[in-house]
């Protein structure tokens, strides 16, 4: 019986020391709306760098994966709003794996919004969007004003934030 109480706090000694080391490493910024989001670098399709940190205006982001069916919707939903949207800078931000295969899927909609290349997840780990689509409206030094994971078809609220 000592054998195995022993076991039993060592093992609870280890969950709390790995539950202490994953909390540390999680998303420290970007949990919620008025968050200021961690800066990242990521990449626009060309190869070029675009660092987050250095967004002087409203700017809102779409993380999309060529594979979603869900972000398909969201995608035509900003198309059809395009002309709301004129004032506004857009990006789609692709967390493809296949980066041939997300500007094949992407082409339709680089004609109205620009197209970031972001398969490590560094923006939507900064933000706190755990899935596509995510939505997400950046301010002046990262400020988060609206955020939103999935598919709601409330493209209403979207353009609210903006």
């Amino acid at each position: 019986m000592r054998k195995l109480l022993k076991v039993l706090v060592g093992v609870a000694a280890m969950i709390a020391v790995g539950s202490a080391a994953v909390a540390e490493e999680g998303p420290k910024y970007g949990t919620k709306v008025g968050d200021v989001a961690k800066p990242v670098k990521i990449q626009t399709m060309a190869g070029d760098e675009f660092d987050t940190g250095k967004i002087e205006e409203k700017t809102l982001f779409v993380l999309v994966n060529s594979i979603c069916g869900l972000c398909a919707k969201e995608m035509n939903d900003l198309a059809k709003n395009a002309d709301s949207l004129k004032n506004v800078k857009v990006y789609l931000v692709s967390v493809d794996q296949n980066k041939e295969r997300a500007m094949k899927v992407y082409e339709k909609y680089t004609k109205l919004f620009d197209l970031l290349y972001d398969p490590e997840y560094k923006l939507g780990n900064a933000v706190g969007v755990f899935a596509t689509p995510g939505t997400v409206v950046l301010g002046k030094g990262g400020k988060i004003l609206f955020k939103k994971t999935g598919y709601r078809g409330d493209i209403d609220a979207i353009l609210k934030a903006l």
